[in-house]
């Protein structure tokens, strides 16, 4: 028998919802890390929001397929904002950046493009026993794009350290 998951309830107060997404993020081990580095340093510190969910599971995984919040962009649009707005002002508290997921890697609203989600066979390429699809990471085409986000971040906040200054090509003579 495969477990069952409660049926989707109602959200009874966005208000409510916000505030537990705040506290989920404000207890978190990356915060209480930051504020202990805080401690020792006022260095710049970036934090990297991990990848949403491949959109794969929402056509595979039965149990997200059928809840109809999954198909609510105004709903989706709610989640992320929250997650979003709760970042930034966590951020500000404790003095550090975040990057969020750049958009080209969102497809619907919370959810990564099936294109930037793992793919297993890498893994298993390797010998290793890895299930055939990951939905939680992101591939090397997505870390790509994250690592020059992160790197351009690390340059504005360096002044110009991080990344080669770019020169303008000679004119031919």
């Amino acid at each position: 028998a495969s477990p069952v998951r409660e049926p989707e309830g109602t959200l009874m107060s966005r208000a409510s919802f916000a505030a537990m997404i705040a506290s989920w993020f404000e207890n978190s081990l990356a915060v209480r890390l930051i504020d202990t580095i805080r401690e020792v340093s006022d260095k710049p510190i970036l934090m990297c929001a991990a990848p949403h969910m491949s959109e794969r599971v929402l056509e595979d995984d039965e149990t997200l397929r059928d809840q109809m919040r999954y198909s609510d962009p105004e709903f989706l649009d709610f989640v992320v904002s929250c997650a979003k707005a709760a970042g930034a002002d966590i951020a500000a508290r404790h003095r550090h950046d975040v990057i969020w997921q750049d958009d080209a890697t969102v497809g619907v609203n919370g959810f990564t493009k099936i294109e930037y989600s793992l793919n297993g066979l890498r893994f298993t390429m390797n010998g290793l026993k890895i299930p055939p699809f990951d939905p939680k990471h992101g591939n090397e085409d997505y870390g790509a794009i994250m690592l020059g986000t992160i790197l351009r971040k690390l340059d504005v906040l360096s002044n110009g350290q991080v990344l080669p200054v770019q020169q303008e090509p000679r004119a031919a003579e």
